[in-house]
């Protein structure tokens, strides 16, 4: 929008530089015509729901530096967004294996929930890891070849270790 209001010469209407002249002066009906045409360009030019906002505004540059602000907070609110984010990201990536499924599973969902939510996630999965965990250690010795004494059942050593039979 900028660059087409300098190269219309109108520039200087949005920024400030051509002030509305005093009631009497002999400019000010040239003013008021030039403001309009400006203000009519730059509600064309914005999305219909922002433009309802703005419409009743009779000067260029209040509306300019509406526009200005709103794009700001829009701007501000996606970089902040955007480090949530990465925030987000980093705090995932820096959590050992046994959250992979869950890391997973965050990462792929989009958008990325908000850091509230990965944590209360988190927290709930950190009890079903360790219990998953606790369990795999006292049930089946965490998937690995343990093997089974056929005299006592226990595991850990073979009949021809057992020392008690021997």
């Amino acid at each position: 929008m900028r660059i087409a209001l300098e190269v219309k010469n109108k520039f200087d209407f949005v920024d400030g530089i051509v002030l509305c002249p005093e009631v009497g002066d002999p400019k000010l009906t040239s003013w008021k015509r030039c403001n309009q045409i400006v203000c009519s360009w730059m509600l064309k030019s914005i999305n219909p729901n922002i433009a309802e906002s703005v419409m009743y505004l009779d000067n260029a540059s209040h509306i300019w530096s509406v526009q200005q602000k709103r794009c700001l907070c829009t701007l501000m609110s996606r970089m902040q967004k955007q480090r949530e984010e990465d925030y987000i990201i980093r705090f995932l990536e820096g959590l050992n294996e046994d959250y992979e499924t869950i890391k997973s599973g965050i990462l792929d969902m989009d958008p990325i929930p908000d850091m509230e939510k990965n944590q209360a996630e988190s927290e709930e999965s950190v009890v079903e890891v360790i219990e998953s965990n606790n369990r795999r250690k006292f049930t089946n010795n965490g998937g690995k070849n343990v093997p089974k004494c056929t005299f006592c059942g226990m595991l850990g050593h073979t009949i021809e270790k057992f020392y008690k039979k021997h």
